[in-house]
């Protein structure tokens, strides 16, 4: 019997394997990533698509596209597709990025013959009715209607577009272009780029899940990876604040453009916010929290655009405190700077972020998350290797030297909504 009265052993993550691809061509070129695992009988297939954002004349084009597939197609609607893919108990969930659409099914082994039939149909045979566009323009419209009330959105709208000024990267969608929307211009846009990219399968698929991804889709068009580059810029102004004279508190966002994942030294960026901000035991957290008591939470993180990064740190306070918070939030992003990290914090550091990491790559679905990120900026399984081998070694000198190099205060803006 085990004993609840004794707390299970500390265990350090020691070794860290990840699941190799297997690699299949089908008929048309196009290149399905196969990561076999798991115990039950499904699957997970993602269909990436060169349908992103940043091809749009209008930026809500695409994204409009995506939420409305599979709401048409050979004079069916929304409802009688819906209840095809239930039928087999299938599952499609749709995201529209910069760079690329994602289509994700789940299904039974069993029954991915009658689910990528399905697929091919309606993905290759989309339409897009008035009636659809219509309700969808009706939902948006009322929850950015309720999201323009809201500081937090207020705050990280303002503080996106100053950092990319007049960029789609900036961009927020407006009542207007909603409004604006039109069925030709979806379809127009839909049919030009409804092109595949790659495929990535996962979890217990076999030798007859590939032939019939081959029958499906092995005669789509394709069309390989491409670099978006466009010059940005930003705004001159680092110090805005928004009043709102209803709000009961504040929201504060700070940051700066920085790297992103294809520079060496992202990963060890990535540990340092991790440092700062990026979990409960965080420097951010224990100061503007548990010792100042000015908010239920802060967080820092960095992501990673297709050519930069963002450093973001955010948090909803008091309106008699934005000052204050905004003011340690410098002195510990300074600390970084100047003081050397203690051991048992390293410690913590390195384990939770283990910990983290070993979670976020459980089982085959999660795996083919991580392994699209790799996909998508032309890297593999090193960045990850490197990486676990800096959270288990981590150089606090190389930690302050990281520090002293991106976080300039000079290049921080500030953004408070609701002062």
């Amino acid at each position: 019997m085990l004993d609840r009265t004794k707390a299970p052993a500390m265990q350090q993550v020691e070794n860290i394997h990840f699941l190799n691809p297997e690699l299949f061509t089908l008929d048309n070129g196009l290149i399905v990533y196969a990561l076999k695992g798991g115990e039950q009988e499904i699957i997970k297939t993602d269909f990436v698509m060169d349908a992103g954002s940043l091809l749009g004349n209008s930026r809500l084009v695409a994204a409009t596209a995506s939420d409305l597939l599979f709401t048409g197609a050979n004079g069916k609607s929304s409802e009688e597709i819906a209840n095809e893919f239930d039928f087999y108990g299938a599952f499609n969930s749709k995201s529209c990025h910069f760079t690329d659409n994602l289509i994700t099914n789940f299904c039974l082994t069993k029954h991915s013959e009658s689910v990528y039939g399905l697929l091919s149909n309606y993905i290759n045979n989309a339409s897009f009715t008035s009636n659809e566009l219509e309700v969808y323009k009706f939902v948006k419209i009322q929850n950015l209607t309720v999201s323009k009330q809201k500081t937090s959105y207020i705050a990280r709208k303002a503080f996106t577009q100053a950092l990319f000024e007049g960029h789609p990267y900036g961009y927020f969608a407006e009542v207007e272009d909603y409004k604006n929307l039109t069925i030709n211009e979806i379809e127009n846009f839909y049919n030009s780029n409804k092109k595949l990219k790659y495929i990535i399968l996962s979890g217990a698929y076999t030798a007859e899940t590939i032939a019939q991804l081959n029958k499906y889709f092995g005669k789509y068009e394709v069309r390989g990876s491409w670099v978006y580059n466009d010059s940005f810029s930003s705004s001159p102004e680092k110090i805005i604040h928004i009043p709102k004279a209803d709000a009961m508190q504040c929201t504060v966002r700070l940051g700066f453009k920085t790297i992103n994942r294809l520079h060496p030294d992202y990963p060890k960026l990535g540990i340092l916010v991790t440092l700062l901000g990026g979990f409960f035991g965080s420097r951010l957290m224990k100061n503007i929290r548990e010792d100042k008591g000015y908010t239920y939470g802060i967080h820092a993180s960095v992501s990673s655009y297709p050519d930069c990064g963002v450093l973001g740190i955010q948090t909803d306070v008091r309106k008699e405190v934005y000052n204050d918070t905004v003011s340690e939030i410098f002195k510990e992003i300074n600390r970084l700077k100047n003081e050397p990290i203690s051991d048992e914090e390293i410690d913590i550091l390195s384990n939770y972020s283990l910990g983290s990491f070993l979670r976020s790559i459980d089982g085959a679905f999660a795996v083919s998350e991580k392994y699209k990120t790799l996909l998508d900026f032309g890297q593999d399984y090193n960045y990850y290797h490197n990486y676990i081998r800096l959270l288990k070694n981590i150089d606090r000198d190389e930690l302050m030297q990281i520090a002293r190099t991106y976080f300039v205060d000079e290049d921080i803006y500030q953004v408070v909504a609701g002062v």
